[in-house]
């Protein structure tokens, strides 16, 4: 199967950097577009503690931040290697980043999720992480998923 739109989920961490060098290497040598997604979870509780609507706003904004920063840096790295790709951030408010990257690969037009197995989340130390296996489980096209 030839891949000509890509959709890299990545958090910044390891697992989602190698997952940016195999995204690197299948559209420099497919000629695959790439969007690089960076998904923001903001949860309206905080470490058991209601934070009130101007916590919450200013967790959302720093959460929205965060992710545009990943996004930019891994597309600042794509462009380096010579693959251009787009930089998109979103927020999520109920902790399901799985959904949200499925959504935008449909948006887009994806044939091709790269990822990476496990992210910065706090069960990190698991085989695979949660959002990695939401998206295996529920998506429509094929998932690389990068340990």
């Amino acid at each position: 199967m030839t891949y000509k739109r890509i959709l890299l989920a990545t958090d910044g961490s390891d697992h989602a950097r190698r997952a940016a060098q195999e995204a690197v290497q299948l559209a420099q040598s497919l000629g695959a577009e790439v969007t690089v997604l960076s998904v923001a979870i903001v949860h309206p509780m905080y470490g058991g503690i209601h934070l009130g609507p101007a916590g919450a706003k200013a967790l959302e904004e720093h959460a929205e931040h965060s992710a545009e920063l990943a996004a930019e840096d891994t597309s600042s790295v794509l462009a380096q290697k010579g693959v251009p790709a787009k930089a998109i951030a979103t927020v999520t408010h109920h902790g399901k980043p799985a959904e949200a990257i499925l959504k935008t690969a449909e948006e887009i037009g994806a044939d091709l999720i790269v990822m990476g197995s496990r992210g910065l989340g706090r069960a990190s130390s698991v085989v695979m992480g949660s959002t990695s296996q939401g998206v295996i489980h529920e998506a429509s096209i094929p998932v690389l998923v990068v340990h």
